[in-house]
């Protein structure tokens, strides 16, 4: 009776012993497969939830790394647009001046109303940029062109429909930029200026003609602050892209510590289970038989 005891209480711990091996070759089977040190949470309770809190504060990173570029790409536009205002008027410029030579006639006046009045659908054009389906300079009103223009009683008249609504972007924990200017203030001073100038060289009157060329100055210098403002916001946006970076690299580095198997690692402990599980089914193989013999005489 004894011997019978004996035997089954054998012959569960050789069954125990082997299922045990299997399943330490199941989880660095899976480990070697996958990469990773854990395929559930229960495999590593304090490892996985570690990696839960990296993996969030990964995704918040790279959620903002999105804002940044895409915010990059706006300010980006906006540098262009303002670097083409800044080009046009300084060709108004360049033609104010030729216009108060007094060598000129009324019918040369005439033909440089004509290139200022091109210079100003062209300032016109640039204030109601789009970009990705939304106007740069109206405020919250991105859905409509900001700047509207009729022509009256040999005139034109330049009026803003925008708002004064900022749109920012949260680039960064508790960080925020603003990406949008409003055409009242950029575009709307110059497009009168270059009527004025305009109608002066229609109107041949020489004193006119300083008075708006002295307006066009105190523009050029305008739109050249407004370029500045952006670009001091695009070195503001740089800066935190670099500083996303390194905390995106920080956490994958962090993460990697937490779940990343160390495959070679791993290749050796799977060998040796591997190697100790066959040598197992043999002596288990041996005892059970020898048992089992026992138990026949």
């Amino acid at each position: 009776m004894e011997m019978r005891v004996s035997d089954g209480m054998l012959t569960q711990q050789v069954i125990d012993n082997l299922g045990m091996t299997r399943r330490d070759m199941a989880r660095l089977q899976a480990q070697f497969s996958s990469g990773r040190q854990f395929s559930r949470p229960s495999e590593a309770p304090r490892a996985a939830a570690r990696t839960l809190v990296l993996q969030n504060r990964l995704d918040h990173v790279e959620r903002f790394q999105g804002s940044v570029e895409q915010s990059s790409g706006q300010l980006e536009v906006l540098e262009a647009t303002l670097a083409t205002l800044t080009e046009l008027l300084q060709g108004a410029r360049e033609l104010s001046v030729a216009a108060r030579s007094g060598t000129l006639t009324a019918q040369d006046r005439a033909r440089l109303a004509a290139k200022i009045e091109q210079i100003g659908h062209a300032l016109f054009e640039v204030g109601n940029t789009a970009w990705i389906g939304r106007y740069l300079y109206a405020g919250h009103r991105t859905q409509a062109p900001p700047l509207q223009r009729t022509w009256a009683a040999g005139a034109w008249t330049y009026a803003y429909v925008g708002d004064h609504g900022e749109i920012r972007r949260e680039i960064g924990p508790g960080r925020t930029i603003t990406l949008n200017l409003h055409g009242d203030a950029v575009f709307l001073p110059a497009l009168q200026t270059l009527e004025r100038l305009r109608q002066a060289l229609v109107a041949n009157d020489e004193t006119a003609i300083g008075a708006a060329a002295a307006s066009l100055h105190g523009d050029m210098e305008q739109a050249l602050w407004h370029r500045s403002a952006v670009g001091v916001r695009s070195a503001h946006l740089e800066m935190a892209g670099g500083q996303l970076a390194d905390m995106r690299h920080s956490y994958i580095k962090a993460l990697s510590r937490e779940q990343d198997a160390d495959i070679a690692l791993v290749a050796v402990n799977l060998a040796a289970r591997e190697s100790a599980y066959q040598a197992s089914l043999a002596v288990s193989a041996r005892l059970l038989q020898a048992s089992l013999l026992d138990h026949l005489r």
